[in-house]
């Protein structure tokens, strides 16, 4: 293939049937959010002896195994509340951003509400981010003249031009290597986790897509395209003007734009 975009595209449908065999989506259910706390040794211990004394009183129906049992219980709850309690000063404290934040978003009660908007008013509202804030209304019949006389109106530059160079094998594994296992998942629907364990033999063909890509003096369409994620401004979402638009890129044009970078 000499096409970049069709070389990207077989590249994911192989790699996406190769994930489809080894690791199927399974959908899951999260009843609630991860307590990392609940793992102390101390808790644990406790809660095994709460268990013991339940378990006893069930047996015996005696009222001061009862009260044996309820002492337990609330001397349980209270040490939980301290071990998270520390938990979270500890955390907070941390000089780790990353650590801290995905405390926040994981532990830290999230909003348990439901967004409701409907994503084809969403997708209208973001597409017309850049109407809104320049008050400018486009048209496709003067857009290639706008363009144009655009270009004309910028000063003229006596710096001499540059040549993007060829990537070398061992770029990109480098790159595909020190990829955040935690980025999310773009619209290519292929996660970090699944490259980085193959990144020796990922590596040579994304070389190839690269440099031809970079030949051709041209970004692949697949990594155009963005999954838009809408993040809450605050606990309060009445209308699209309450969200964020935040834009998941697939994690390989990343590894374009840092090595053109």
């Amino acid at each position: 293939m000499s096409d970049p975009d069709d070389k990207l595209h077989f590249l994911n449908r192989l790699v996406k049937k190769c994930i489809d065999r080894h690791a199927p989506l399974k959908r899951t259910k999260i009843t609630r959010p991860p307590a990392p706390w609940l793992k102390d040794p101390e808790i644990i211990k406790l809660k095994a002896e709460r268990d013991i004394l339940q378990n006893s009183a069930r047996t015996r129906k005696d009222d001061q195994k009862w009260q044996m049992f309820r002492n337990a219980r609330k001397h349980l709850k209270a040490s939980i509340k301290v071990a998270k309690r520390d938990f979270t000063q500890k955390l907070l404290s941390s000089k780790k951003p990353k650590e801290v934040w995905k405390v926040i978003h994981r532990i830290l009660h999230p909003n348990p509400k439901r967004l409701t908007c409907d994503p084809n008013k969403l997708n209208t509202f973001f597409a017309a981010t850049a109407e809104r804030t320049l008050g400018i209304t486009p048209s496709e019949e003067d857009e290639h003249e706008e363009i144009e006389k655009l270009i004309d109106s910028l000063p003229l530059s006596n710096r001499k031009g540059f040549d993007v160079r060829p990537v070398r094998y061992e770029e990109v594994l480098k790159e595909l290597r020190q990829l955040r296992n935690d980025c999310s998942t773009g619209p290519d629907q292929i996660p970090v986790k699944m490259l980085k364990p193959v990144a020796d033999i990922l590596a040579s063909p994304l070389t190839n897509i690269i440099n031809t890509a970079i030949e051709k003096h041209l970004f692949p369409t697949a990594w155009k395209t963005a999954r838009i994620c809408a993040i809450p401004k605050g606990n309060q979402v009445t209308n699209e003007q309450d969200l964020w638009p935040i834009s998941i890129l697939p994690v390989l044009s990343k590894i374009y734009e840092r090595l053109i970078y």
